[in-house]
């Protein structure tokens, strides 16, 4: 299930259509003639389509074809990443975004899908890294709390991670997976009562009827322990005989206290 979970937070961006100028790099010490501008192009297109078309196989090879005619036309490396990262070629992936970060690195996607393939790799500090990154470049930018909800709950950073899925949520209200991971996090750092509102949510905006019910059996089980959390907290007001007062010693007040008192519950 948590496989078929991180699927709603796998975005991939299609290519929009690049100008030569804008696809090669400022850096390019070639001159136009030294390479085959169209051919470029027609691979660079040819790449796009097969993307489209889910073909990412051959979608790579069109990249990486356009790739050796010019390596400085930078869009090719962006196109073939996000190939890659539909491949689970995470690593192959993290190359490509560095390599069109290093040319544009304002451009906010490529720190998103770079951030996507360190989070496959389960490198959590560099995909937070990049995602922080994103917001800070495009703050409307909205799957990147999601995705960093995600990991931040990884990295044990529960209370970031509840600050990012609830602003997603104020953008993506029906996302019902968003209340489903905020409902685990409240259940883990034991506010129950919020963890039974989260999941709630959850069952009213999904379609996955096997991990609803699932949680219908869970939030009877939490009710359960918030229950027995409101007894346990409840003062013990049973009356005591109070004894013969045999001296004229004042009575200690610190005496009153009831010693039927327990703790809260760990959990």
């Amino acid at each position: 299930m948590k496989q078929a979970i991180l699927l709603f937070s796998l975005v991939l961006l299609s290519l929009a259509d690049i100008s030569y100028s804008q696809g090669r790099s400022v850096r390019s010490q070639y001159s136009s003639s030294h390479t085959n501008r169209a051919e470029v192009l027609s691979y660079f297109r040819e790449g796009r389509n097969y993307f489209k078309a889910k073909n990412y196989l051959l979608s790579v090879n069109s990249y990486s074809k356009a790739i050796k005619i010019d390596p400085h036309y930078v869009a090719s490396y962006y196109g073939r990443g996000l190939s890659y990262l539909n491949m689970k070629k995470y690593h192959l992936a993290v190359s490509d975004f560095t390599r069109y970060i290093r040319v544009f690195p304002k451009h906010s996607k490529s720190y998103y899908q770079r951030g996507l393939s360190n989070y496959h790799l389960k490198r959590y500090a560099l995909a937070r890294k990049d995602f922080n990154q994103v917001e800070r470049l495009n703050p409307r930018f909205v799957n990147v709390y999601n995705i960093r909800g995600l990991t931040n709950t990884r990295l044990g950073r529960y209370h970031k991670a509840i600050e990012d899925f609830t602003r997603f949520l104020i953008y993506r209200p029906r996302y019902a997976f968003a209340y489903y991971h905020r409902g685990e996090i409240y259940e883990k750092v034991g506010d129950y009562e919020e963890a039974i509102k989260n999941y709630r949510a959850f069952i009213r905006f999904t379609k996955d009827r096997k991990t609803a019910f699932a949680l219908r059996k869970k939030i009877r089980e939490l009710s359960i322990k918030l229950d027995e959390e409101s007894s346990s907290k409840e003062p013990d007001n049973t009356e005591e005989e109070e004894p013969e007062d045999t001296d004229n010693e004042d009575d200690n007040e610190d005496e009153d206290e009831d010693p039927d008192e327990e703790d809260e519950k760990d959990e």
